[in-house]
Protein backbone atom coordinates (compact mmCIF):
# COMPACT_ATOMS: atom_id res chain seq x y z
CA UNK A 1 0.00 0.00 0.00
CA UNK A 2 1.71 3.58 -0.84
CA UNK A 3 1.77 6.88 0.85
CA UNK A 4 -1.74 7.87 -0.69
CA UNK A 5 -3.52 4.84 0.70
CA UNK A 6 -1.87 4.88 4.15
CA UNK A 7 -2.74 8.64 4.36
CA UNK A 8 -6.23 7.98 3.80
CA UNK A 9 -6.51 4.80 6.25
CA UNK A 10 -4.70 7.39 8.89
CA UNK A 11 -7.45 9.98 8.12
CA UNK A 12 -10.24 7.25 8.30
CA UNK A 13 -9.06 6.21 12.06
CA UNK A 14 -8.84 9.69 13.08
CA UNK A 15 -12.24 10.89 11.45
CA UNK A 16 -14.03 7.55 13.22
CA UNK A 17 -12.58 7.77 16.61
CA UNK A 18 -13.77 10.41 18.32
CA UNK A 19 -17.44 9.47 17.86
CA UNK A 20 -16.79 5.92 18.03
CA UNK A 21 -16.24 6.31 21.32
CA UNK A 22 -19.95 7.46 22.36
CA UNK A 23 -21.32 4.75 20.61
CA UNK A 24 -23.36 2.33 23.35
CA UNK A 25 -23.99 -0.78 21.20
CA UNK A 26 -22.32 -3.04 18.85
CA UNK A 27 -23.99 -4.24 15.36
CA UNK A 28 -22.89 -5.86 12.22
CA UNK A 29 -24.15 -5.44 8.24
CA UNK A 30 -23.19 -8.05 5.85
CA UNK A 31 -23.97 -8.14 1.87
CA UNK A 32 -23.82 -10.05 -0.97
CA UNK A 33 -24.14 -9.05 -4.31
CA UNK A 34 -24.29 -11.08 -7.79
CA UNK A 35 -24.27 -8.58 -10.83
CA UNK A 36 -26.65 -10.27 -13.04
CA UNK A 37 -25.82 -8.19 -16.29
CA UNK A 38 -22.98 -6.07 -17.03
CA UNK A 39 -23.21 -4.09 -20.24
CA UNK A 40 -21.44 -0.57 -21.22
CA UNK A 41 -24.70 1.42 -19.89
CA UNK A 42 -26.86 -0.90 -17.56
CA UNK A 43 -25.82 -2.83 -14.71
CA UNK A 44 -28.47 -4.79 -12.63
CA UNK A 45 -27.22 -6.71 -9.48
CA UNK A 46 -29.44 -9.11 -7.28
CA UNK A 47 -28.68 -8.04 -3.28
CA UNK A 48 -29.04 -9.48 0.07
CA UNK A 49 -27.94 -7.85 3.05
CA UNK A 50 -28.48 -9.53 6.62
CA UNK A 51 -27.76 -7.34 9.71
CA UNK A 52 -27.87 -8.89 13.73
CA UNK A 53 -28.21 -6.80 16.69
CA UNK A 54 -25.86 -6.46 19.84
CA UNK A 55 -25.82 -9.89 20.77
CA UNK A 56 -23.71 -10.50 17.48
CA UNK A 57 -25.58 -13.65 16.70
CA UNK A 58 -29.17 -12.79 16.57
CA UNK A 59 -30.39 -11.71 13.25
CA UNK A 60 -32.36 -8.42 13.61
CA UNK A 61 -33.25 -7.80 9.84
CA UNK A 62 -32.45 -9.42 6.55
CA UNK A 63 -33.82 -7.86 3.31
CA UNK A 64 -33.08 -8.89 -0.52
CA UNK A 65 -34.49 -7.23 -3.83
CA UNK A 66 -32.56 -6.12 -7.51
CA UNK A 67 -30.90 -2.56 -8.13
CA UNK A 68 -30.65 -1.32 -12.10
CA UNK A 69 -27.81 1.40 -12.27
CA UNK A 70 -27.83 2.89 -15.69
CA UNK A 71 -24.77 5.03 -16.63
CA UNK A 72 -26.91 8.44 -18.15
CA UNK A 73 -23.11 9.95 -18.58
CA UNK A 74 -19.45 9.71 -18.41
CA UNK A 75 -20.00 11.27 -14.61
CA UNK A 76 -23.41 10.90 -14.05
CA UNK A 77 -25.42 7.24 -13.20
CA UNK A 78 -28.88 6.74 -12.43
CA UNK A 79 -29.91 4.26 -9.74
CA UNK A 80 -33.78 2.47 -9.04
CA UNK A 81 -34.42 -0.40 -7.25
CA UNK A 82 -36.70 -2.45 -4.97
CA UNK A 83 -36.22 -4.40 -1.86
CA UNK A 84 -38.27 -7.03 0.55
CA UNK A 85 -37.15 -7.99 3.91
CA UNK A 86 -38.19 -8.70 7.43
CA UNK A 87 -37.46 -6.65 10.54
CA UNK A 88 -37.82 -7.31 14.12
CA UNK A 89 -39.00 -4.37 16.07
CA UNK A 90 -39.59 -6.16 19.05
CA UNK A 91 -39.04 -9.23 20.81
CA UNK A 92 -40.48 -12.16 18.50
CA UNK A 93 -42.13 -9.37 17.23
CA UNK A 94 -41.50 -9.38 13.14
CA UNK A 95 -42.59 -6.52 10.43
CA UNK A 96 -42.48 -7.27 6.14
CA UNK A 97 -41.58 -4.04 4.17
CA UNK A 98 -41.56 -3.17 1.05
CA UNK A 99 -38.38 -0.48 -0.63
CA UNK A 100 -38.48 0.98 -3.50
CA UNK A 101 -35.82 3.74 -3.76
CA UNK A 102 -34.55 5.64 -6.75
CA UNK A 103 -31.83 8.57 -7.50
CA UNK A 104 -28.35 8.85 -8.66
CA UNK A 105 -24.21 8.88 -7.64
CA UNK A 106 -22.30 11.46 -9.36
CA UNK A 107 -18.63 11.08 -10.20
CA UNK A 108 -17.25 14.52 -8.44
CA UNK A 109 -13.41 13.68 -8.89
CA UNK A 110 -11.18 11.16 -9.86
CA UNK A 111 -7.88 11.19 -9.78
CA UNK A 112 -5.03 8.96 -11.25
CA UNK A 113 -5.48 6.44 -8.01
CA UNK A 114 -8.92 8.25 -6.06
CA UNK A 115 -12.46 8.41 -6.76
CA UNK A 116 -15.07 11.19 -4.60
CA UNK A 117 -18.56 9.98 -5.57
CA UNK A 118 -22.02 11.42 -4.40
CA UNK A 119 -24.97 9.49 -3.87
CA UNK A 120 -28.68 10.89 -3.45
CA UNK A 121 -31.65 8.47 -2.87
CA UNK A 122 -35.36 8.76 -1.80
CA UNK A 123 -36.90 5.87 -0.98
CA UNK A 124 -40.59 4.83 -0.18
CA UNK A 125 -40.74 2.71 2.99
CA UNK A 126 -44.18 0.21 3.01
CA UNK A 127 -44.44 -1.69 5.67
CA UNK A 128 -48.22 -2.44 6.81
CA UNK A 129 -51.89 -0.93 5.72
CA UNK A 130 -51.45 2.32 6.73
CA UNK A 131 -47.79 2.69 7.49
CA UNK A 132 -45.76 4.39 4.93
CA UNK A 133 -43.16 6.70 4.72
CA UNK A 134 -40.05 8.26 2.48
CA UNK A 135 -36.79 8.54 3.55
CA UNK A 136 -33.90 10.72 2.18
CA UNK A 137 -30.00 9.86 2.20
CA UNK A 138 -26.98 11.59 1.09
CA UNK A 139 -23.82 9.58 0.65
CA UNK A 140 -19.88 10.94 0.01
CA UNK A 141 -17.37 8.11 -0.72
CA UNK A 142 -13.67 8.50 -1.21
CA UNK A 143 -12.06 5.46 -2.06
CA UNK A 144 -8.94 4.07 -3.27
CA UNK A 145 -8.20 1.97 -6.46
CA UNK A 146 -6.07 -0.93 -6.95
CA UNK A 147 -6.23 -4.51 -6.02
CA UNK A 148 -6.22 -3.00 -2.13
CA UNK A 149 -7.49 -0.15 -1.28
CA UNK A 150 -8.93 2.21 1.35
CA UNK A 151 -11.90 3.54 1.71
CA UNK A 152 -14.01 6.42 3.95
CA UNK A 153 -17.82 6.97 3.53
CA UNK A 154 -20.54 9.60 5.34
CA UNK A 155 -23.88 9.01 5.00
CA UNK A 156 -26.75 11.21 5.90
CA UNK A 157 -30.27 10.42 6.32
CA UNK A 158 -33.71 12.31 6.89
CA UNK A 159 -37.28 11.90 6.54
CA UNK A 160 -40.37 14.05 6.76
CA UNK A 161 -39.60 15.37 10.78
CA UNK A 162 -35.78 15.93 9.73
CA UNK A 163 -32.94 14.44 11.00
CA UNK A 164 -32.72 10.54 10.98
CA UNK A 165 -29.19 9.29 11.35
CA UNK A 166 -25.55 9.70 9.98
CA UNK A 167 -23.26 7.16 9.29
CA UNK A 168 -19.38 7.04 9.78
CA UNK A 169 -17.58 4.36 7.97
CA UNK A 170 -14.32 3.23 6.82
CA UNK A 171 -12.03 -0.01 5.50
CA UNK A 172 -10.62 -1.81 3.18
CA UNK A 173 -11.30 -3.23 0.07
CA UNK A 174 -9.71 -6.56 -1.42
CA UNK A 175 -10.36 -6.79 -5.61
CA UNK A 176 -10.00 -10.36 -6.33
CA UNK A 177 -10.63 -9.74 -10.07
CA UNK A 178 -12.94 -7.33 -12.47
CA UNK A 179 -15.53 -8.80 -11.60
CA UNK A 180 -15.39 -9.69 -7.62
CA UNK A 181 -14.43 -7.97 -4.74
CA UNK A 182 -14.46 -7.93 -0.75
CA UNK A 183 -15.10 -4.92 1.49
CA UNK A 184 -14.38 -5.29 5.47
CA UNK A 185 -14.60 -2.30 7.67
CA UNK A 186 -16.06 -0.24 10.17
CA UNK A 187 -19.24 2.45 10.75
CA UNK A 188 -20.56 4.64 13.39
CA UNK A 189 -23.81 5.07 13.40
CA UNK A 190 -24.97 8.20 14.63
CA UNK A 191 -28.31 8.52 15.27
CA UNK A 192 -30.77 10.87 16.45
CA UNK A 193 -32.78 10.56 20.00
CA UNK A 194 -35.66 9.48 18.00
CA UNK A 195 -34.19 6.28 16.77
CA UNK A 196 -32.32 5.43 19.92
CA UNK A 197 -28.72 4.55 21.22
CA UNK A 198 -25.78 5.45 18.75
CA UNK A 199 -24.40 2.47 17.66
CA UNK A 200 -20.99 0.98 16.54
CA UNK A 201 -21.19 -1.68 13.20
CA UNK A 202 -19.25 -4.34 11.65
CA UNK A 203 -19.42 -4.03 8.10
CA UNK A 204 -18.79 -6.84 5.32
CA UNK A 205 -19.97 -6.52 1.87
CA UNK A 206 -19.18 -9.35 -1.14
CA UNK A 207 -19.64 -8.64 -4.78
CA UNK A 208 -19.55 -11.20 -7.98
CA UNK A 209 -20.91 -11.37 -10.83
CA UNK A 210 -20.29 -11.55 -14.32
CA UNK A 211 -17.04 -10.20 -16.46
CA UNK A 212 -18.26 -6.76 -18.05
CA UNK A 213 -16.19 -7.62 -20.76
CA UNK A 214 -17.09 -10.81 -21.18
CA UNK A 215 -20.88 -9.67 -21.28
CA UNK A 216 -19.90 -7.13 -23.45
CA UNK A 217 -18.57 -9.13 -26.14
CA UNK A 218 -20.95 -11.77 -26.03
CA UNK A 219 -23.77 -8.70 -26.57
CA UNK A 220 -21.63 -7.77 -29.54
CA UNK A 221 -21.84 -11.46 -30.97
CA UNK A 222 -25.39 -11.67 -30.85
CA UNK A 223 -25.90 -7.87 -32.52
CA UNK A 224 -23.55 -8.83 -35.32
CA UNK A 225 -25.67 -12.42 -35.76
CA UNK A 226 -28.99 -9.91 -36.23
Amino acid sequence: MNMLARCVSIIALLYLGAGAMRAQEVWTLHGFDYGLIRTKHIEVDLHTRFRTNQHLTNFQQGRSGAVLRWNAQRRFTAIGGYYFGQQEDGRDEWTNFHRVFGGGEALVHRGERMRLTSRTLVERFIAAPGIDFNRYRQRVRLSVDGKVGPYLSSEWFFDAQGYLSARHGGGIRWKWSSWSWLEAGYLYDDRSSRLGPKRHMIVTQMFFGRPKEAAEKRSDAASSRE
